[in-house]
């Protein structure tokens, strides 16, 4: 008696801890669709601590498969379990690989603790009842702690998107007392072991909205974009505003938008659809991953007949509205023209009116007009080698030879005025002086040239003559030399005298 009331003591005092709450959140029984052996289970970490789950299981009721986990799930992260090869999700990298298959006929799935203790489990008997579309390879996934069917998002948040079962037969080893009471969600009451034996009730949205699938485009090429808004009885509901973010710091407006994505990359375009009666709104989401891809095709050869389209990427493209530039002529390529990944695509000669004969003379423009290919290369220029000029002999030096100074520069763009003549006369003058003399008299000729610069500015201003005084005047007529003044000696007679 008295151990039985020191146990009850200690589970007081030390209440024991719960097993941390790792789900089964998402199955891919029926593969994807490039493969129906391509199947995935992935598991979602809703508590805030990391679980370690070395030693975990992951066991069909009949063992087939039984997968053993390890490794670490964070807060808030999903863990993705894919059958085979790291190939099965393409675009996610894989925790654990397994082997065996989920049957299409149901399953049910445990996920047990490294204590053998059952953590979460999944009902999927009676060919898988509770969720999941082998046509359309849409997944069983589990939203607001209801099993329903919905689009594959591998390694990400479940669709907000889900068609819900008319039972979800899900229980869970952890025990408490849960009321949700949020739109869209179960509403639950009571205890888990009670719970597993009701048939639980989905209350869908009022309002839904459906943007397609994630997909693949290609950057700098035009995308459209449609959300359908609908009611919970499924009628589309016409009234309603779309906001969208297409993930690259532009946004949108509209059920049917067209963006263009510049670059390469992973975008989630996500639209926000809002929806007034009266005084009731109502307002909903959806998200969706685009991959935007370069796109390599060119024009890689030409003949009499055709030329020839080729596509370097391993994915197929649209060509629809792409046009082929040479010269000036061009050709729009029709709508709903596809090139497949590594092929190429012949176009007669006839019908494009393109006369080019090089490849690299014809330009492929997007429909957005942005270039695709790159401009042709210009065929670089040859240059003949040049002989190697042979140095100069050195010039002999003429010591007596007068070397003339190069002119020297002058410091202005005009040319400088000569000085009057008188000016120069004296400068002259001034410069054969001794040097001792010139600096004795530095203030006379100072003076001087201010006399004789005064003079001139006068004579300028003035416009006249010289005073007449200032001039030569004519010799007399007497006194000027005749012919017959002069008497002619002859050199003899001088000898004589």
């Amino acid at each position: 008696m008295k151990g039985g009331v020191l146990i009850v003591l200690l589970v007081l005092v030390f209440p024991i801890s719960v097993s941390a709450q790792v789900l089964i959140n998402e199955v891919a029984w029926m593969g994807t669709e490039t493969s129906a052996n391509d199947e995935w289970i992935e598991l979602y970490n809703e508590h805030d601590e990391a679980v370690d789950l070395t030693g975990w299981l992951v066991r069909a009721n009949d063992d087939s498969p039984t997968i053993e986990l390890e490794g670490t799930i964070g807060p808030g992260e999903y863990f993705l379990l894919e059958r085979t090869d790291d190939e099965t999700v393409p675009s996610v990298s894989a925790d654990i690989i397994f082997v065996g298959s989920l049957a299409n006929s149901g399953e049910v799935l445990k996920l047990l603790d490294s204590g053998g203790a059952t953590i979460d489990s999944v009902n999927g008997a009676d060919d898988w009842a509770i969720g999941g579309n082998n046509e359309t390879k849409d997944t069983l996934s589990r939203v607001a702690g209801v099993w329903g069917t919905a689009r594959a998002t591998p390694g990400r948040a479940n669709s907000s998107t889900v068609t819900p079962t008319e039972s979800s037969n899900t229980t869970s080893s952890k025990s408490s007392t849960k009321k949700k009471t949020s739109r869209g969600r179960n509403i639950v009451y009571g205890d888990e072991e009670e719970n597993s034996k009701l048939k639980l009730v989905s209350v869908p949205k009022e309002l839904n909205v459906s943007i397609g699938e994630d997909r693949i485009v290609t950057a700098r090429v035009p995308h459209t974009f449609d959300a359908l808004v609908y009611d919970q009885e499924g009628k589309e509901l016409k009234e309603t505003h779309i906001q969208w973010n297409f993930g690259d710091g532009t946004i949108g407006s509209g059920k049917r938008v067209t963006h263009t994505f510049e670059h390469a990359g992973d975008y989630v375009v996500f639209a926000h659809a809002t929806r007034k009666k009266f005084d009731d709104i109502s307002e909903t989401s959806a998200r969706i991953t685009v991959t935007a891809q370069s796109a390599n095709v060119e024009v890689t050869s030409i003949t009499d007949e055709y030329l020839t389209l080729t596509n370097h990427e391993n994915r197929e493209v649209d060509l629809s509205g792409w046009k082929l530039l040479a010269g000036k002529k061009y050709f729009t390529v029709p709508d709903h023209t596809i090139i497949l990944p590594g092929a190429s695509l012949k176009l007669p000669r006839e019908v494009t009116g393109l006369n080019a004969r090089n490849p690299d003379n014809i330009l492929t423009f997007f429909p957005s007009g942005n270039l695709a290919h790159p401009e042709p290369k210009k065929e670089p220029i040859v240059v003949a080698a040049q002989p190697v000029a042979q140095p100069l002999a050195p010039r002999p030096v003429v010591v007596n030879e007068p070397i003339e100074a190069p002119p020297e520069k002058l410091a202005y763009p005009y040319r400088v005025p000569e000085p009057p003549p008188q000016v120069a006369a004296v400068a002259g003058a001034f410069t054969e002086l001794p040097q001792r003399d010139r600096e004795g008299n530095l203030v006379w000729w100072f003076a001087l040239f201010g006399v004789i610069g005064l003079a001139s500015t006068l004579v300028l201003l003035r416009g006249e003559q010289p005073p007449k005084q200032m001039a030569f005047e004519a010799q007399p007529e007497s006194t000027q030399l005749r012919a017959e003044d002069f008497v002619i000696i002859d050199d003899n007679d001088i000898q004589k005298k």
